[in-house]
């Protein structure tokens, strides 16, 4: 793995500092508000990336974020004008499938052989090639290429950087969310056998803490409501709910 470059390095450094949440969704949040804003900004002036808009699109809940923004609503109507063209291409070749039956005709009960050797209904076959065709997208993809750089700039800085280790122990806690994906990057991309090693031991006895420790925290948490331990004090417990919240849904904000 050659040196990373400092466009990963720096969200890097600045997610395992914050204190707020665990570094990927730090990661995750501001590389969505960066291709948000440059969805409905720059890329509206370049054909290549309309071009791919068009094709592709977004998922629901980006189509919900880019729509929430407020920010530039002619741009998101000319991609949305544009990509419903090209839908509409798709769609309405498998809706003309379904889009006249009657009961009893040859096509209403149709059984088709599908790809994967099972049986299904054409309105089966319909429905799931549009589910498909509704799931894709251009934000996700682009975060998903960046979260593995980042990850992987992380295991450069690992074996390279002596200072890195002990910066990544006091970090913020990995969300459920986002450790197996982790351990899976490392898995497979970190080719130091010792290095990889030593860092899978130290974050799953890192996540056996942090479990433990909510284990605690929300049994206290729930006996301070009765009234024997009104008097009790807090503890650590105050904010388990949303400390374990967090830690298994990973860090959500409000528009």
């Amino acid at each position: 793995m050659k040196v990373p470059e400092k466009i990963y390095t720096i969200p890097v450094h600045d997610a395992l500092l914050q204190t707020e949440e665990c570094p990927f969704c730090y990661l995750y949040r501001t590389r969505e508000e960066e291709l948000l804003k440059y969805y409905l900004g720059p890329s509206l002036m370049q054909p290549d990336i309309r071009i791919e808009t068009n094709r592709v699109g977004f998922c629901p809940e980006h189509w919900h974020r880019l729509y929430e923004r407020k920010e530039n609503t002619l741009g998101l109507a000319l991609i949305l004008h544009t990509h419903t063209r090209h839908r509409a291409e798709l769609h309405l070749k498998l809706l003309s499938k379904i889009a006249n039956l009657e009961p009893g005709s040859d096509a209403a009960p149709r059984r088709l052989r599908r790809q994967s050797g099972r049986r299904g209904s054409e309105v089966a076959a319909v429905a799931e090639e549009i589910t498909a065709d509704n799931v894709n997208c251009l934000i996700c993809q682009r975060i998903e290429e960046t979260m593995r750089r980042y990850a992987q700039v992380m295991l450069w800085q690992y074996v390279n950087e002596a200072h890195f280790p002990q910066m990544l122990a006091e970090s913020h806690d990995i969300c459920l969310r986002h450790f197996p994906w982790f351990l899976t990057v490392i898995d497979s991309d970190l080719r130091n056998t010792e290095a990889r090693t030593a860092l899978i031991s130290h974050l799953a006895q890192r996540q056996m803490r942090i479990l433990a420790k909510l284990d605690v925290d929300l049994e206290w948490f729930t006996k301070k409501f009765d009234y024997r331990n009104r008097d009790e004090p807090w503890y650590d417990s105050e904010d388990a709910v949303e400390r374990a919240v967090d830690y298994y849904g990973g860090k959500r904000y409000q528009e």
